[in-house]
Formats: structure tokens, sequence, C-alpha cells
């Protein structure tokens, strides 16, 4: 047991962080913390190794980390997104990649309505505007789309990749 993963795991768990103080403030009862903490230390690793095995960090998933990297207003569109879906009733559909919110017909087929998309797209052969940080929106699919910022309804033009870090309000 180092000295390195005895500062590590107590500044992970938030104790303290340098052995020296430990030792000084626990005295006899050393041992019992030692063995605490390389049962966190294993944890840390377990998860960590878990996270990499995933391909996924282990603070979120990619489209987590993929918000966190746009500005304040990208984040607060995000937001505002899930607060109109939810309004709607939409259920957010699991998996990764783009969040997903849309409804599910009594068959249990799942029916898109809000595409959010916060990394842009650089491969070849997109349609303008997929290089960017966007969402889509559509209120059924016959297609009628719609701005939920602007409350404009109209063609996949007005709710198709409609920029995340643009100032809506």
């Amino acid at each position: 047991f180092t000295h390195e993963e005895l500062s590590r795991t107590a500044a992970f768990v938030g104790v303290v962080s340098s052995v020296t103080p430990v030792t000084r403030l626990l005295g006899k009862g050393y041992k019992r913390v030692r063995k605490l903490i390389k049962r966190l230390v294993r944890r840390e690793e377990a998860v960590e190794k878990t996270a990499k095995i995933r391909g996924r960090g282990t603070k979120g998933t990619s489209f987590q980390k993929a918000v966190r990297q746009l500005s304040e207003i990208g984040q607060q569109n995000v937001r505002t997104l899930r607060r109109w879906a939810k309004s709607k009733g939409w259920v957010r559909k699991p998996g990764d990649g783009p969040e997903i919110w849309g409804v599910r017909d009594a068959d249990g087929n799942f029916s898109w309505r809000l595409k959010i998309k916060p990394e842009a797209s650089n491969r070849h052969g997109l349609q303008p505007g997929s290089n960017q940080p966007r969402f889509d929106a559509r209120l059924d699919t016959n297609g009628t789309y719609v701005n939920p910022f602007t409350g404009q309804i109209g063609t996949k033009a007005i709710g198709t990749h409609q920029p995340l870090e643009k100032v809506y309000y």
C-alpha cells in the first residue's frame, strides 16, 4: 500500500489530502482505516475499468460530455428543450447517441418528436447544418415541424438542423 495510493484515495473520499495527518488523527485505528481505504481504491479502480470497457469516462455518457462542452447558452437550450418535451408528455428513448424524445403508439412503436444532437458531425455527404450542435423537432409524422423557441410551425426548414448555440429568447 503506497503513499501515493493512500493520498489519492484519501482525497477521493474527501477525508484529507495527505497521509501524515491521517496517521496522526487515527493513531491505533490506522489499520482499520487502511483496510477501508484499500477497499475504496479497489472500488474506484473497478469503476474506472468498467467505464473504459463501456467506452465512456467516469463522468457520464458521451452525450452528457458533449452537452458540457457547449456554451452556457447551448446548455440552457438543451435544458429548455428537455422541459418542453416533458411538458408535451413525450418520453425519452433509451440508448447512446443523440437524445431522442417522442411518443409510443398502442403497439409500443416509438415515433420521434425531438432529437438533440450536441455534437457537430463532419462526415462527408451530410446536409448543411449538420456541422454544428443542433436539434430537430416535429409535432407529428406527417411533416409538421416546429421550432419550440419561436413557436413557428411549418415544413422541415422550420424544425430541422436548428442550432443549439443560438440565443432564442
